[in-house]
C-alpha cells in the first residue's frame, strides 16, 4: 500500500496572499486621517481587493459568455460543407485538390465540435469539484487576514515562547531576513 501525503497548500497560499495585501494595508494605515485599529485597515484592504475582483469578473464574464454563445451558434454553420467550400481560398496549384482539402477541413471542424461536448462536461465536473473545495477557498483569505492583522503579535508570541537560552537576536534576524526576502519575492 502506497500512501501519498500532500503538503497543505492553504497556509502557503494564505501567506502569499498576506504578502500581497500587506503593502495595501500599510498604505491604508498611512492614509487614514484618524488612528483606526489594524483590524479595520486589514478589513478595508480585503474589501477593496474583493470589490475590485468582483468588478473585474462582472465586466469580463458577460463578454466571455456572449462569445461562447456566438461560438455555439456558429459551430453548426461552420461544419456545413457548402460554407467551407465558399470560405477556403486555395492557391492555384492546390485547386485540383479542393474536394480533398475541403473534406479534411470539414472533418477537422466536426471533430473539434464533437470535442466541445466532453470539454463542457469536464467544465461542469470541475465546477462541482470547485464547489466541494469551497471551504478551502474560503479558508485561504481568512488565514491571510489573520496573518496580516496579527503578524507582529505572532512574531512577539513566538519570541516569548523561546526559552531564556535561545539566541533571540539571531532568531529575530532570521525572521527579519525571511520577511524581507518573501516581501521582495512577492
Amino acid at each position: 500500500v502506497v500512501v501519498t501525503v500532500q503538503p497543505p497548500t492553504e497556509p502557503v497560499l494564505a501567506l502569499f496572499l498576506a504578502y500581497l495585501i500587506a503593502p495595501l494595508v500599510r498604505l491604508i494605515e498611512r492614509v487614514n486621517w484618524r488612528r483606526l485599529p489594524r483590524t479595520v485597515s486589514v478589513a478595508e484592504a480585503f474589501l477593496l481587493v474583493v470589490g475590485l475582483a468582483t468588478l473585474g469578473f462582472a465586466l469580463l464574464a458577460p463578454s466571455a459568455s456572449d462569445e461562447a454563445r456566438k461560438l455555439a451558434e456558429q459551430l453548426p454553420k461552420l461544419t456545413e460543407k457548402s460554407a467551407l467550400v465558399e470560405r477556403i481560398e486555395l492557391p492555384a496549384w492546390l485547386e485540383p485538390y479542393r474536394e480533398r482539402v475541403t473534406a479534411v477541413a470539414q472533418q477537422a471542424i466536426q471533430d473539434a465540435a464533437q470535442a466541445v461536448i466532453p470539454l463542457a462536461k469536464n467544465l461542469a465536473a470541475g465546477a462541482v469539484h470547485f464547489a466541494g473545495n469551497l471551504v478551502f477557498v474560503a479558508l485561504i483569505p481568512i488565514l491571510a487576514f489573520m496573518l496580516v492583522k496579527d503578524g507582529p503579535q505572532i512574531e512577539q508570541g513566538l519570541l516569548r515562547e523561546l526559552g531564556p537560552n535561545a539566541p533571540r537576536r539571531r532568531i529575530v534576524s532570521i525572521l527579519s531576513d525571511l520577511h524581507e526576502a518573501l516581501g521582495q519575492y512577492v
